[in-house]
């Protein structure tokens, strides 16, 4: 059974709260949200005392598999209207990165695996397209060349 604990050690899950597990098809899905002590305004920076919950949204990524069962994060997340500013916004998601479907920890795992096996293999053993794994595994190249370009330019 899985626990906050747990899904902080194992899926990086730093500052959510782990609500219920379900499985389906063979999958586990871990339900999470945010702590209240960690929410606050992105615009103006207030804490959560100036933050009204007004609405949800709920979104599911693609984790970190624990063997061959594929793990899921559903994020049960809020519309925070601030206090102090005014502003309306969904709270950050702090384990993905911008519309992504996938942990960043589960994009780590796709970028280590392909270097060691083929794209077309490491879609397989993680049963995904291998589109996905090839445009992941691009973006982190594309990350590191422009960053070792900038390095060279300064030498």
């Amino acid at each position: 059974m899985a626990t906050t604990s747990f899904l902080y050690h194992t899926q990086g899950l730093a500052s959510y709260r782990h609500v219920t597990t379900r499985y389906r098809g063979g999958a586990a899905y871990h339900v999470v949200e945010l702590r209240e002590d960690q929410r606050g305004c992105r615009n103006c920076g207030a804490g959560p005392e100036e933050l009204v919950l007004e609405g949800r949204f709920e979104r599911t990524f693609r984790a970190l598999p624990t063997g061959r069962r594929k793990q899921y994060i559903v994020l049960l997340g809020h519309e925070q209207r601030c206090r102090r500013c005014q502003q309306k916004r969904r709270e950050p998601i702090r384990f993905a990165k911008g519309k992504s479907r996938n942990t960043k920890a589960f994009e780590r795992l796709v970028v280590e695996l392909c270097q060691i096996a083929t794209i077309k293999h490491v879609a397989l053993w993680l049963g995904m397209s291998w589109t996905v794994v090839k445009e992941i595994f691009k973006e982190n190249l594309r990350k590191r060349l422009e960053i070792g370009a900038w390095e060279n330019h300064q030498a």
